[in-house]
């Protein structure tokens, strides 16, 4: 965490606490693995003010009580278009990694200069081979930015004469 007007960067312990309906009681857990979570939002009525220390006891307290009070606690599904409607510009394609497992094969980078030219491929060689697998799949996705997916997929990447070239093979 980054403090406003400051350099340094604090690192702060997680915490995890999830809050779950049981037999018409809301139960609080913390740390535990269970996959059905509760997610407290709030509305925002001024601006937050970032010296006062956030009262976590205070919180669940309120959304506690909120939820025993059988207060809604879910999205209708006209809030829920209109949430996917407002973060689809900001949604990861998942079928670009799927399409990436499915056509490309990570290897390790050779060590001399000539193998590397002509067994390696650059950013825009991948983005073209994938688009002409599949264009639909790749069509919000830029070539000039195509580097990124390929360094988060895993592949290694070198310079070779000016050019940055990373290690996969196209199948």
């Amino acid at each position: 965490m980054k403090k406003l007007f400051t350099k340094a960067i604090e690192w702060l312990r997680r915490r995890v606490t999830a809050l779950r309906r049981e037999k018409g009681r809301v139960k609080r857990e913390e740390g535990k693995g269970d996959s059905r979570r509760w997610f407290i939002c709030v509305e925002l009525t001024h601006a937050v003010d970032v010296t006062t220390p956030v009262d976590h006891a205070q919180l669940y307290a309120e959304a506690l009580a909120a939820l025993n009070n059988d207060e809604r606690c879910w999205f209708s599904e006209e809030e829920t278009r209109q949430l996917e409607k407002h973060n689809a510009p900001f949604a990861v394609n998942q079928g670009v990694w799927a399409l990436m497992k499915r056509c490309l094969t990570l290897r390790e980078i050779p060590e001399s200069t000539e193998e590397r030219l002509g067994t390696l491929h650059s950013a825009t060689e991948v983005y073209d081979y994938l688009h002409h697998q599949s264009p639909s799949t790749m069509a919000g996705i830029e070539r000039s930015t195509f580097g990124y997916f390929l360094t988060e997929f895993g592949a290694q990447q070198v310079r070779v004469r000016n050019k940055r070239v990373y290690g996969v093979s196209l199948c």
